[in-house]
């Protein structure tokens, strides 16, 4: 909601209303084990917040506001990797609120592209040499079944957003 009315976009709360309440949000409140998307969620939440923050020209020690974006950024990483997203997001508010993608910009974003990429490629080393499921199951994909396995995931979410039913 913060996010939302910081950017000024109507109906923010609704949007954050349905957001806290939507089932698709249960399983990542009620499972331990799924508490890394609670928690990566909101460090990822508090840094754009920071960011925004930082962005603001008229902000007194705004660099403070940016590396706590850093920091807040690293804890959501920490938490899940899938984080990496954030400078997406950055961007998107940049275009949301209209702003140059000027060099002075677009370089404060390089450490957190830096930090996402190689956490990105650090899941992917911990996924390949210590989650080994191939040789574990017998389990191997290639390419086109690992991308088709990919887009089913992103159409499953997509419906359970719009029709939240057999979730259990």
């Amino acid at each position: 909601w913060a996010v939302l009315r910081r950017l000024e976009l109507p109906g923010a709360w609704l949007a954050a209303a349905i957001f806290a309440v939507h089932p698709v949000q249960v399983e990542s409140v009620a499972w331990i084990t799924e508490l890394k998307n609670t928690q990566s969620t909101f460090f990822y939440l508090l840094a754009l917040l920071a960011w925004m923050k930082f962005g603001e020209r008229a902000t007194r020690g705004r660099w403070r506001f940016y590396v706590l974006a850093l920091l807040l950024y690293a804890l959501a990483l920490f938490s899940k990797t899938t984080a990496c997203t954030l400078p997406a997001a950055m961007l998107l508010v940049m275009w949301l609120r209209k702003e140059s993608f000027g060099r002075d910009k677009l370089v404060p974003l390089v450490p957190f592209v830096i930090f996402g990429v190689v956490m990105g490629l650090v899941s992917v080393w911990w996924e390949r040499h210590l989650g080994n499921y191939r040789a574990e199951y017998g389990v191997a994909h290639g390419g086109v079944e690992r991308l088709l396995i990919a887009t089913r995931a992103v159409w499953f979410y997509v419906a359970k957003l719009v029709w939240p039913a057999n979730l259990a």
